[in-house]
């Protein structure tokens, strides 16, 4: 839909969109990080089948959540009074455009806390299956709506209130389930619980903070680029962005799993066997963070080129720059998951927070000299930093390992991941040409030839044999 929504609206209609969906994100700040408290004592509850505490929780979430919504409606009043005034110098900017969309997304928003709860009992009863064909046919419904209003020469308002509708449909169908397969789950409001209330907010309070460091990370780029380059800028920027997001979504889905194993080990006091598995998955993480990475540095200029056309290879410069802090991001993501599963998510939090802070001062500083590769370095410098060198120091301490020797398997994994995709790169470089058959065809070797080479050069037969067992 990237390509359908730029170049039908345009640069700057589409960057108003983006800057407007920022808002919104930052919107879930409010929600200071419940969501994953209400889903983790309500699975609780259900594993107890304790039909009174989960109606309890439930409800004391519901009437919570109520008064969150009640803040982001005054927010969005605040925003519609006071928000353009902060772009009133930014060229191509359309006020009252802006005013109508944020009154629009921000009650659409504002109505998705207190329906929460109905996917967190959802979730709760791991009824994940249900849960995603709803979702699939949410996002059909929306893709295929905007289609539609964009095809009949509509703009940004219908797609807006395409979101509201779908969104609305979404949450009073997931309630009538809810209502029909899970009646013991009742809301009420004397059911709501001074205690609950506090158990929520105690193990939200970190898993905010991780959100207002993602905030500071990966969403206010847009705000800095709206204020000293312009609307327009958001597009070339948001093209290399979402490119790196779907990479963080695939090393995610790959071993984001491996927290809850460490969470068993922790129970079982085998830290050993939380090392070796730690420095086993790390080994894994880097050859999927190496193999994606380098694909993007490969072929992410002709890709770019044929998937949004030759006007935005612009972004490519923008996407080596982040491609290459989010190899040593994602592959310390394993890391990351070791500090979740053993309850040291404070440190991660934290490091995160001033990660994010350092992002928006350095941003700042150099989009003046730069402009959207200055923006993109104040990403990719304390994000290296941080992943790089602080983040592995505090992991192998808690785990008590030689950091020395986790260092010493981690630049191996490199070489050896580098070795082999450079000398396929050389040998097809030649090749690369914007054309999607092309593109799959040179993927498609490289994935073979490079999942063969490791699985023989990368792991000795013991992790081979380790290897096979984890997949399964």
């Amino acid at each position: 839909m990237l390509p359908f929504l730029i170049h039908n609206l345009g640069d700057s209609l589409y960057g108003l969109w983006i800057l407007v969906m920022s808002f919104m994100s930052y919107y879930t700040l409010l929600r200071m990080g419940l969501s994953s408290a209400v889903s983790r004592f309500l699975s609780q509850a259900v594993g107890k089948n304790n039909e009174d505490e989960m109606s309890m929780i439930a409800s004391t979430a519901f009437f919570l959540y109520l008064g969150i919504s009640l803040i982001m409606v005054l927010a969005t009043l605040v925003l519609i009074s006071f928000g353009t005034s902060v772009f009133s110098n930014v060229k191509q900017y359309d006020a009252s455009l802006f005013k109508i969309l944020i009154l629009i997304l921000g009650i659409n928003t504002a109505i998705a806390p207190p329906m929460s709860v109905f996917g967190a009992v959802l979730v709760s009863h791991l009824k994940y299956t249900v849960g995603e064909i709803i979702n699939i046919a949410h996002l059909l419904m929306i893709n295929c709506l905007i289609f539609l209003f964009i095809s009949l020469g509509k703009g940004l308002i219908f797609i807006a209130l395409t979101y509201f509708f779908c969104n609305l449909a979404k949450s009073i169908y997931i309630y009538f389930y809810i209502k029909k397969k899970h009646s013991e789950v009742t809301i009420k409001w004397s059911l709501f619980s001074r205690k609950k209330f506090k158990i929520l907010f105690t193990f939200s309070f970190f898993a905010f903070i991780s959100q207002f460091a993602e905030t500071l990370r990966y969403k206010l780029d847009t705000i800095v680029i709206t204020i000293f380059i312009g609307l327009a800028a958001i597009t070339y920027y948001n093209i290399a962005s979402s490119m790196i997001n779907y990479f963080s979504i695939l090393i995610i889905a790959t071993v984001g799993v491996f927290g809850n194993y460490v969470s068993q080990e922790e129970g079982r006091r085998d830290f050993n066997s939380i090392r070796e598995k730690f420095i086993f998955v790390t080994k894994i993480n880097t050859y999927i963070s190496i193999f994606v990475g380098c694909s993007m540095i490969f072929y992410g200029k002709e890709f770019i080129h044929r998937w949004m056309g030759v006007k935005y290879n612009e972004s490519y410069s923008i996407l080596l720059i982040l491609v290459i802090a989010a190899i040593i991001n994602l592959s310390q993501f394993t890391s990351a998951n070791v500090l979740i599963g053993i309850s040291k998510n404070k440190f991660l939090a934290i490091s995160n927070l001033i990660e994010g802070v350092f992002n928006i001062i350095i941003s700042i500083i150099l989009v003046k000299y730069y402009g959207l590769i200055g923006v993109a370095l104040g990403t990719a410098i304390p994000m290296i930093i941080i992943k790089l060198f602080i983040q592995p120091w505090y992991v192998n301490r808690v785990i008590e390992f030689s950091l020395k020797k986790y260092y010493i398997n981690y630049l191996k994994n490199i070489f050896i991941a580098l070795i082999i995709l450079n000398i396929y790169y050389v040998i097809i470089k030649r090749m690369i040409s914007p054309s999607y058959i092309t593109l799959i065809l040179l993927m498609l070797s490289q994935t073979i030839i490079f999942i063969v080479s490791i699985y023989y050069l990368g792991f000795d037969r013991e992790g081979r044999k380790r290897l096979k067992s984890l997949i399964k």
